[in-house]
């Protein structure tokens, strides 16, 4: 086969654009900081990229959900701590109330207090997060109690997804608490001693007792939950970090051994360019003569 002049300089040529293209392929690298510019780079890579990437939305959306799963639950243990707080200082007074040592003037004024008590629980039980009223059940968007203490909610359940099957309930409803009951004994220990005759203080004094378990119940159910919700809030944000690292170890660079690239093919594009400088050297006179 004979080699033309016409060959060796289009074969040059085309060595010449591959060192240019290879060398070109680098420096974009370096300056991207990315290896996967196209999924043609590595088709392989590629794949697994997306794959990273799919996994660490969904882990996202995940410690997302987590953290207001989190957030709600310490909305409701404050909010029944506080209305724990209110049933220690209704005892208190059922008792001084019902021991009968007090004046009717000192009555009058341990009512109001009863009835300050009385608006407190209502002005918890209609708590919010995230302008979501934590009681009101599934019927978030409405005011659960209403003036009387009666409630409007219902006894739906309000879950977040913290993972592949791992739903966590985060609400309890206005009935689990029994705010309308707290609201109602209030009430009659402030009817007691503005002088109802038909109301006994020492009673109210045992339905306290026993609204002030049941909220120490929902408490430590809430706690439970809380707790729990933590642990995988953690977890996630470990998560987060591997995934971050599982995908910057497919899509970035490493930028020494790409430097040293870059290094390596602008040599050899030199070389390239001084054969090919002997190649085109010779004029069409030294072929005609």
């Amino acid at each position: 086969m004979r080699i033309t002049n016409s060959m060796m300089i289009n074969n040059m040529l085309r060595d010449l654009n591959n060192n240019l293209t290879s060398l070109d392929k680098y420096e974009t690298q370096m300056a991207t900081g990315r290896k996967l510019l196209k999924p043609s780079d590595d088709p392989v890579g590629t794949s697994r990229s997306l794959k990273a990437r799919i996994d660490l939305a969904r882990n996202e959306q995940y410690s997302k959900n987590a953290d207001d799963a989190v957030s709600w639950l310490d909305m409701t243990e404050s909010s029944l701590a506080e209305l724990n707080n209110v049933l220690q200082r209704a005892r208190e007074i059922a008792v001084q109330g019902a021991n009968g040592t007090l004046s009717d003037e000192d009555k009058q004024k341990i009512a109001e207090e009863i009835e300050q008590l009385k608006q407190h629980v209502l002005q918890v039980g209609n708590n919010k997060y995230a302008d979501r009223y934590i009681f009101a059940g599934t019927n978030t968007s409405i005011k659960p109690f209403d003036d009387d203490g009666k409630y409007n909610g219902n006894d739906g359940a309000i879950s977040y997804n913290l993972g592949p099957a791992n739903a966590l309930q985060v609400n309890i409803t206005g009935n689990d608490v029994n705010i309308t009951g707290i609201y109602n004994v209030l009430d009659n220990i402030r009817k007691g001693l503005e002088g109802d005759t038909s109301i006994d203080l020492s009673s109210q004094i045992g339905e306290i007792e026993g609204l002030s378990d049941n909220v120490l119940e929902q408490r430590a159910t809430v706690g439970a939950k809380s707790n729990r919700a933590e642990l995988v809030q953690n977890r996630l944000s470990d998560d987060n970090v591997t995934f971050n690292k599982l995908l910057g170890n497919i899509e970035d660079v490493d930028i020494a051994a790409v430097a040293i690239r870059i290094s390596e093919l602008r040599a050899v594009y030199q070389a390239s360019l001084l054969s090919a400088a002997k190649i085109i050297q010779p004029s069409l006179a030294d072929f005609l003569s």
